[in-house]
């Protein structure tokens, strides 16, 4: 009975506080991670975006933006272009709030801003894209997120960098655009490799694998799984992925006892919240 409640207290609790509240209480879980060194808060994090990913908005992302980012930030602007087409103007009031009769409490917001809070947000705009289906302006944006990832080399980045790989393939993937990527995946898995970061290494090792199926490549999925190690240490979300696959290539090379193991185990795994489903 304990282990039921907890999610409907989050979810209670999602709908009565605004969007923007719970946002900023997810960055300030990421810089407890960040001076703790504990990536169990961004994973809490993650665990409980499920439940206002479809409140989030345009205007709520900009106002997430004007309030957290300094303004030398050079990473501000173009996040803010981003969005913008897709403005609808229900915020303005709160944003000229933040960004005019807020500033003492906005200095103290900037003061703390770090890396892993501006990945975030770009996960977060990445989210937005996805869930409102504008693929296209992902896709461009992926190429920023991309070039932004590759400028940081931080070990309490990484729950967050794995997750920013799957919606650059998940881009992709919809606009069936799936080879040009590989080589970027390709790239990503090694350096994960050397940076010993299990959890980026084991996404990139699942979205290859996935791309492949996808493309019918059959024996390059293969030589992947014989020439990879899966992260035991993985989060399960990942290991259920990577087993999921794995009996997809076993069931088409007719192994289908192996195949069926690996099933079993992928079930095992796999998350039981419906939050799941999205992230």
């Amino acid at each position: 009975m304990s282990v039921e409640s907890k999610p409907i207290e989050a979810s209670d609790a999602s709908s009565e506080v605004p969007v923007i509240e719970s946002l900023t209480d997810f960055i300030t879980l990421i810089n407890k991670a960040t001076e703790k060194l504990d990536p169990r808060y961004i994973v809490k994090v993650f665990r409980l975006i499920g439940s206002v990913r479809n409140e989030i908005t345009a205007d709520v992302l900009i106002e997430l933006i004007e309030s957290q980012y300094p303004e030398e930030n050079e990473h501000k602007s173009y996040l803010i272009s981003t969005l913008k087409p897709f403005v609808t103007g229900q915020s303005d009031v709160k944003m000229e709030d933040v960004v005019s009769d807020d500033d003492a409490s906005k200095s103290q917001l900037t003061q703390v801003f770090t890396p892993e809070v501006d990945m975030f947000v770009h996960l977060l705009v990445q989210i937005f894209l996805h869930d409102t289906y504008e693929l296209k302006a992902l896709d461009r944006f992926n190429a920023s997120v991309l070039t932004t990832l590759k400028s940081y080399n931080l070990r309490t980045l990484d729950n967050i960098s794995s997750k920013i790989w799957f919606y650059i393939l998940r881009s992709k993937e919809l606009l069936k655009d799936l080879y040009p990527i590989r080589s970027e995946l390709l790239i990503a898995l090694r350096s994960a490799t050397l940076r010993h970061d299990t959890e980026t290494r084991a996404s990139i090792i699942t979205l290859l694998l996935r791309n492949y199926l996808l493309t019918n490549d059959i024996n390059q999925a293969y030589n992947l799984v014989e020439k990879t190690e899966f992260p035991e240490n993985a989060s399960n979300s990942l290991v259920a992925r990577y087993y999921y696959y794995l009996a997809r290539i076993q069931a088409i090379q007719l192994d289908y006892s192996a195949a069926s193991e690996c099933v079993i185990t992928a079930i095992r795994k796999c998350p039981q919240t419906k939050s799941s489903i999205q992230c």
